[in-house]
Protein backbone atom coordinates (compact mmCIF):
# COMPACT_ATOMS: atom_id res chain seq x y z
CA UNK A 1 0.00 0.00 0.00
CA UNK A 2 2.76 2.19 1.02
CA UNK A 3 4.67 1.44 -2.61
CA UNK A 4 1.51 1.98 -4.13
CA UNK A 5 0.61 5.47 -3.07
CA UNK A 6 4.04 7.20 -3.18
CA UNK A 7 3.71 5.67 -6.70
CA UNK A 8 0.07 7.06 -7.28
CA UNK A 9 1.09 10.61 -5.76
CA UNK A 10 4.32 10.94 -8.31
CA UNK A 11 2.80 10.14 -11.19
CA UNK A 12 -0.35 12.98 -10.01
CA UNK A 13 2.72 14.97 -9.12
CA UNK A 14 4.38 14.54 -12.47
CA UNK A 15 0.86 15.36 -14.41
CA UNK A 16 0.94 18.64 -12.87
CA UNK A 17 4.59 19.57 -12.59
CA UNK A 18 5.23 23.35 -13.08
CA UNK A 19 9.04 24.72 -14.12
CA UNK A 20 8.83 25.54 -10.48
CA UNK A 21 8.16 22.87 -7.77
CA UNK A 22 5.96 24.93 -5.53
CA UNK A 23 3.67 25.98 -8.67
CA UNK A 24 3.42 21.63 -9.14
CA UNK A 25 2.40 21.30 -5.44
CA UNK A 26 0.28 24.07 -5.68
CA UNK A 27 -1.81 22.86 -8.92
CA UNK A 28 -1.89 19.14 -6.72
CA UNK A 29 -3.56 20.91 -3.86
CA UNK A 30 -6.18 22.78 -6.27
CA UNK A 31 -7.03 19.78 -8.26
CA UNK A 32 -10.73 19.23 -9.05
CA UNK A 33 -13.17 17.27 -6.95
CA UNK A 34 -12.69 13.52 -7.13
CA UNK A 35 -9.12 13.87 -8.74
CA UNK A 36 -7.65 10.73 -7.95
CA UNK A 37 -9.73 9.94 -5.04
CA UNK A 38 -11.27 6.66 -6.52
CA UNK A 39 -7.91 4.57 -6.15
CA UNK A 40 -6.03 5.04 -2.93
CA UNK A 41 -2.99 3.18 -3.62
CA UNK A 42 -4.09 -0.64 -4.23
CA UNK A 43 -8.06 0.37 -2.33
CA UNK A 44 -10.44 0.94 -4.94
CA UNK A 45 -13.61 3.42 -3.33
CA UNK A 46 -15.82 2.27 -5.97
CA UNK A 47 -15.75 -0.94 -7.03
CA UNK A 48 -18.51 -2.52 -8.95
CA UNK A 49 -18.89 -5.81 -7.16
CA UNK A 50 -20.84 -6.84 -10.70
CA UNK A 51 -18.04 -6.87 -12.42
CA UNK A 52 -15.74 -7.93 -10.29
CA UNK A 53 -17.61 -10.81 -10.19
CA UNK A 54 -18.12 -11.11 -14.10
CA UNK A 55 -14.11 -11.06 -14.14
CA UNK A 56 -13.70 -13.68 -11.78
CA UNK A 57 -15.55 -15.58 -13.80
CA UNK A 58 -14.16 -15.64 -17.11
CA UNK A 59 -10.93 -16.54 -14.98
CA UNK A 60 -12.05 -19.24 -13.63
CA UNK A 61 -14.21 -20.98 -16.48
CA UNK A 62 -11.02 -20.75 -19.00
CA UNK A 63 -8.59 -23.33 -17.41
CA UNK A 64 -11.41 -26.08 -17.00
CA UNK A 65 -12.99 -25.74 -20.94
CA UNK A 66 -9.27 -26.32 -21.94
CA UNK A 67 -8.71 -29.13 -19.84
CA UNK A 68 -12.08 -30.57 -21.10
CA UNK A 69 -11.17 -29.47 -24.59
CA UNK A 70 -14.37 -27.37 -24.70
CA UNK A 71 -14.83 -24.47 -26.75
CA UNK A 72 -15.11 -20.95 -24.90
CA UNK A 73 -18.72 -20.44 -23.41
CA UNK A 74 -18.94 -24.63 -22.69
CA UNK A 75 -18.44 -23.94 -18.83
CA UNK A 76 -21.94 -23.34 -16.57
CA UNK A 77 -22.83 -20.12 -17.01
CA UNK A 78 -22.79 -17.48 -13.87
CA UNK A 79 -25.63 -15.62 -13.66
CA UNK A 80 -24.92 -12.37 -11.55
CA UNK A 81 -28.71 -11.27 -10.11
CA UNK A 82 -29.58 -8.63 -7.58
CA UNK A 83 -28.19 -5.37 -6.89
CA UNK A 84 -26.04 -5.34 -9.59
CA UNK A 85 -25.18 -1.80 -9.28
CA UNK A 86 -23.92 -2.15 -6.07
CA UNK A 87 -20.32 -0.82 -4.98
CA UNK A 88 -17.74 -1.42 -2.10
CA UNK A 89 -14.57 0.52 -0.83
CA UNK A 90 -12.15 -2.48 -0.58
CA UNK A 91 -8.96 -3.84 -2.10
CA UNK A 92 -10.13 -5.78 -5.30
CA UNK A 93 -7.42 -8.29 -5.09
CA UNK A 94 -8.65 -9.89 -1.64
CA UNK A 95 -12.21 -9.79 -2.81
CA UNK A 96 -11.33 -11.16 -6.13
CA UNK A 97 -9.45 -14.08 -4.32
CA UNK A 98 -12.42 -14.58 -2.67
CA UNK A 99 -14.94 -14.88 -4.97
CA UNK A 100 -12.96 -16.72 -7.37
CA UNK A 101 -12.13 -19.41 -5.23
CA UNK A 102 -15.85 -20.22 -4.58
CA UNK A 103 -16.45 -19.94 -8.53
CA UNK A 104 -13.94 -22.04 -9.22
CA UNK A 105 -15.13 -24.72 -6.81
CA UNK A 106 -18.67 -24.68 -7.95
CA UNK A 107 -17.49 -24.43 -11.63
CA UNK A 108 -15.13 -27.85 -11.11
CA UNK A 109 -18.01 -29.99 -9.12
CA UNK A 110 -20.64 -29.10 -11.61
CA UNK A 111 -18.84 -30.18 -14.51
CA UNK A 112 -17.35 -33.14 -12.44
CA UNK A 113 -21.34 -34.11 -11.85
CA UNK A 114 -23.06 -33.16 -14.97
CA UNK A 115 -19.80 -34.61 -17.09
CA UNK A 116 -21.69 -37.18 -18.27
CA UNK A 117 -23.75 -34.74 -20.45
CA UNK A 118 -21.29 -33.82 -22.93
CA UNK A 119 -21.16 -37.58 -23.74
CA UNK A 120 -23.94 -36.30 -25.79
CA UNK A 121 -23.11 -33.07 -27.12
CA UNK A 122 -21.23 -32.18 -30.40
CA UNK A 123 -18.29 -30.70 -30.67
CA UNK A 124 -19.14 -27.72 -32.86
CA UNK A 125 -19.46 -24.33 -31.48
CA UNK A 126 -22.76 -25.46 -29.73
CA UNK A 127 -21.36 -28.22 -27.39
CA UNK A 128 -22.58 -26.54 -24.55
CA UNK A 129 -26.05 -27.88 -25.51
CA UNK A 130 -27.14 -31.34 -25.11
CA UNK A 131 -28.04 -32.86 -28.36
CA UNK A 132 -31.34 -32.90 -29.30
CA UNK A 133 -32.81 -30.68 -26.16
CA UNK A 134 -31.14 -27.83 -26.94
CA UNK A 135 -30.57 -27.17 -22.71
CA UNK A 136 -27.26 -26.36 -21.44
CA UNK A 137 -25.10 -29.18 -21.10
CA UNK A 138 -24.37 -27.50 -17.23
CA UNK A 139 -26.82 -26.02 -14.98
CA UNK A 140 -26.14 -22.22 -13.75
CA UNK A 141 -24.41 -20.92 -11.26
CA UNK A 142 -26.01 -18.14 -9.63
CA UNK A 143 -24.78 -15.20 -7.75
CA UNK A 144 -26.96 -12.93 -6.23
CA UNK A 145 -25.52 -9.71 -5.04
CA UNK A 146 -27.53 -7.91 -1.88
CA UNK A 147 -26.95 -4.45 -0.52
CA UNK A 148 -27.65 -2.70 2.28
CA UNK A 149 -25.93 1.14 3.34
CA UNK A 150 -23.52 -1.09 5.30
CA UNK A 151 -23.20 -3.86 3.99
CA UNK A 152 -23.04 -6.27 0.79
CA UNK A 153 -24.06 -9.78 0.85
CA UNK A 154 -22.84 -12.22 -2.24
CA UNK A 155 -24.53 -15.88 -2.50
CA UNK A 156 -23.20 -18.16 -4.87
CA UNK A 157 -25.51 -21.21 -5.42
CA UNK A 158 -24.54 -23.83 -7.47
CA UNK A 159 -25.66 -28.06 -8.47
CA UNK A 160 -22.78 -29.21 -7.44
CA UNK A 161 -24.21 -32.22 -5.32
CA UNK A 162 -23.55 -31.00 -2.14
CA UNK A 163 -20.50 -31.62 0.36
CA UNK A 164 -19.77 -35.15 1.57
CA UNK A 165 -20.42 -35.14 5.13
CA UNK A 166 -16.78 -36.94 5.28
CA UNK A 167 -15.26 -33.72 3.97
CA UNK A 168 -17.76 -30.82 5.49
CA UNK A 169 -16.38 -30.81 9.21
CA UNK A 170 -13.02 -29.93 7.83
CA UNK A 171 -13.64 -27.74 4.73
CA UNK A 172 -11.94 -24.57 6.86
CA UNK A 173 -8.66 -26.18 8.07
CA UNK A 174 -5.37 -25.93 6.87
CA UNK A 175 -3.92 -28.62 8.11
CA UNK A 176 -6.43 -31.75 8.66
CA UNK A 177 -5.51 -35.32 7.61
CA UNK A 178 -8.01 -35.34 4.76
CA UNK A 179 -5.91 -32.83 3.02
CA UNK A 180 -2.88 -34.06 3.20
CA UNK A 181 -3.34 -35.45 -0.58
CA UNK A 182 -2.59 -31.90 -1.15
CA UNK A 183 0.81 -31.59 0.16
CA UNK A 184 2.86 -33.03 -2.60
CA UNK A 185 1.40 -30.29 -4.74
CA UNK A 186 3.20 -27.52 -3.00
CA UNK A 187 6.26 -28.51 -4.67
CA UNK A 188 5.20 -27.26 -7.95
CA UNK A 189 4.59 -23.54 -5.97
CA UNK A 190 7.13 -21.08 -6.54
CA UNK A 191 5.24 -18.03 -4.41
CA UNK A 192 2.12 -17.74 -2.54
CA UNK A 193 0.33 -15.05 -2.78
CA UNK A 194 -3.40 -16.04 -2.52
CA UNK A 195 -4.37 -13.86 -5.88
CA UNK A 196 -7.00 -14.96 -7.86
CA UNK A 197 -3.71 -14.86 -10.81
CA UNK A 198 -1.03 -16.26 -8.31
CA UNK A 199 -1.71 -19.76 -10.77
CA UNK A 200 -1.17 -18.21 -14.45
CA UNK A 201 3.21 -18.09 -13.09
CA UNK A 202 3.06 -20.35 -10.57
CA UNK A 203 1.25 -23.69 -10.45
CA UNK A 204 -2.11 -24.30 -13.10
CA UNK A 205 -5.30 -23.15 -12.09
CA UNK A 206 -6.52 -26.53 -11.92
CA UNK A 207 -3.98 -27.94 -9.33
CA UNK A 208 -5.65 -28.30 -5.86
CA UNK A 209 -3.88 -26.99 -2.83
CA UNK A 210 -6.67 -27.49 -0.21
CA UNK A 211 -6.76 -23.96 1.54
CA UNK A 212 -8.80 -21.47 -1.18
CA UNK A 213 -12.01 -21.74 1.35
CA UNK A 214 -10.16 -21.08 4.51
CA UNK A 215 -7.70 -18.43 3.10
CA UNK A 216 -10.60 -16.73 1.89
CA UNK A 217 -11.99 -16.27 5.04
CA UNK A 218 -8.86 -15.25 6.54
CA UNK A 219 -9.42 -11.85 4.23
CA UNK A 220 -12.95 -12.27 4.74
CA UNK A 221 -12.73 -11.65 8.22
CA UNK A 222 -9.66 -9.57 8.39
CA UNK A 223 -11.95 -6.71 6.58
CA UNK A 224 -14.87 -7.15 9.24
CA UNK A 225 -16.45 -10.09 6.97
CA UNK A 226 -16.91 -13.61 6.59
CA UNK A 227 -18.04 -16.80 4.59
CA UNK A 228 -19.59 -19.62 5.03
CA UNK A 229 -21.03 -22.37 3.54
CA UNK A 230 -24.24 -24.42 3.96
CA UNK A 231 -24.33 -27.96 1.60
CA UNK A 232 -27.84 -28.99 0.36
CA UNK A 233 -27.12 -32.68 0.35
CA UNK A 234 -27.62 -34.55 -2.88
CA UNK A 235 -28.54 -30.74 -4.66
CA UNK A 236 -25.33 -28.19 -4.41
CA UNK A 237 -23.85 -25.81 -2.38
CA UNK A 238 -24.87 -22.25 -1.60
CA UNK A 239 -21.90 -20.05 -0.09
CA UNK A 240 -22.23 -16.53 1.26
CA UNK A 241 -19.60 -13.74 1.48
CA UNK A 242 -20.48 -10.96 3.94
CA UNK A 243 -18.17 -7.43 3.60
CA UNK A 244 -18.07 -4.34 4.77
CA UNK A 245 -19.54 -1.80 2.25
CA UNK A 246 -17.88 1.84 3.36
CA UNK A 247 -14.53 0.42 4.26
CA UNK A 248 -14.53 2.08 7.51
CA UNK A 249 -14.24 -1.14 9.57
CA UNK A 250 -10.86 -1.59 11.82
CA UNK A 251 -8.74 -4.61 10.77
CA UNK A 252 -9.68 -7.80 12.81
CA UNK A 253 -6.32 -8.28 14.19
CA UNK A 254 -6.27 -9.75 17.97
CA UNK A 255 -5.54 -7.90 20.51
CA UNK A 256 -5.41 -10.35 23.56
CA UNK A 257 -1.94 -9.47 24.55
CA UNK A 258 -2.93 -6.20 25.24
CA UNK A 259 -6.35 -7.08 27.33
CA UNK A 260 -5.57 -6.60 31.52
CA UNK A 261 -5.65 -9.80 33.43
CA UNK A 262 -9.05 -10.65 35.15
CA UNK A 263 -9.44 -9.11 38.05
CA UNK A 264 -8.83 -11.66 41.76
CA UNK A 265 -11.77 -13.34 43.39
CA UNK A 266 -13.04 -11.66 45.79
CA UNK A 267 -12.17 -14.08 48.38
CA UNK A 268 -8.23 -14.37 48.09
CA UNK A 269 -7.95 -17.36 50.60
CA UNK A 270 -6.57 -20.48 49.34
CA UNK A 271 -7.36 -24.18 49.96
CA UNK A 272 -5.52 -27.09 49.41
CA UNK A 273 -6.92 -30.22 48.57
CA UNK A 274 -5.57 -34.12 49.04
CA UNK A 275 -6.88 -37.15 47.63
Amino acid sequence: QHISLSDQFDGDLRAHLSPLPSEGFAKLAHAPPGFATQRIGIVRADCNIARLIHDCALHAAGPFEDAHHLPPGSAPQVIVEGHTDAELMCIPAHVSYIVHELLKNSISRVMERFAPRLDGCDSGPHSRRTEGRGEPAFPPIRVTVCSSHSDIVVRVSDQSGGIGPEILPYIWSFTHPIKAKYLRNFGAVRRMEARMDEGDDAVSPLMALGFGLPMSRVYARYWGGDVKVHSLPGYGVDAYVHLPRLGNAVENISNRRHQPAAPAAANTTSHSYSG
